[in-house]
């Protein structure tokens, strides 16, 4: 899958897209819509307290879903890490 990255220095996109913690994955597809926002996966239950076994690859299972135009399954989730400011 080819994608693009986003070096965001000036904090733009974050601005433009409300991103509020760190790590935070967007994905975009069609048109700039957001089709995924929140968590890469469930590594993280809660601040500081990781998962010894993930069993949720959120945003592998969107961009799988992407490349074999499926319709998205993959629903927001809420990211868990340190806040932007």
């Amino acid at each position: 899958i080819q994608f693009s990255t986003l070096n965001d220095p000036d904090m733009e996109m974050v601005k433009a897209l409300h991103a509020k913690i760190t790590p935070e994955v967007f994905v975009l597809y069609h048109s700039n819509k957001i089709a995924y926002h929140g968590c890469i996966d469930n590594s993280n239950y809660s601040l500081g307290k990781h998962r010894t076994v993930i069993t949720e690859h959120y945003l592998n299972d969107v961009l799988d879903d992407i490349v074999h135009n499926k319709f998205i399954s993959a629903k927001n989730n809420e990211a868990i890490g340190c806040i932007i400011e």
